[in-house]
């Protein structure tokens, strides 16, 4: 199972060649305009709950993909969102962690995360 895994993190990586990846810092991240990049997210959706970006004015939803860890329980470990900037400036990402039936704007309950990022 292990090396499946590796497997299809290495396939994923091919897929995004040149994307940078980065997990939630307290720290602004800078990255390039139009130019791909990874956010990482730590996850269980054997709770039945998902990461969501409900904003993409600023940034481009290229993937948001689970990898899967099929433990007993039906977790997995990390959701991985592929974005690409759309525009050059300081902006805040907001991921809420909700079920995916409950309505965004009924989120004020969820797990939510921010993250600065600079696009330059």
């Amino acid at each position: 199972m292990r090396h499946q895994l590796l497997l299809f993190a290495y396939l994923f990586s091919l897929g995004c060649a040149g994307a940078h990846a980065f997990t939630p810092t307290g720290n602004t991240l800078s990255v390039k305009h139009s130019r791909r990049f990874q956010f990482s997210l730590p996850s269980n959706l054997g709770d039945g709950h998902q990461w969501i970006l409900p904003d993409t004015s600023s940034m481009k939803l290229i993937s948001h993909v689970a990898i899967d860890n099929k433990d007993s329980t039906g977790s997995t470990n990390v959701e991985v969102f592929t974005l690409r900037p759309l525009l050059k400036g300081d902006f805040t990402l907001a991921f809420y962690r909700i079920r995916p039936f409950d309505n965004i704007t009924d989120s004020a309950g969820a797990q939510k995360l921010y993250q600065k990022i600079h696009v330059r």
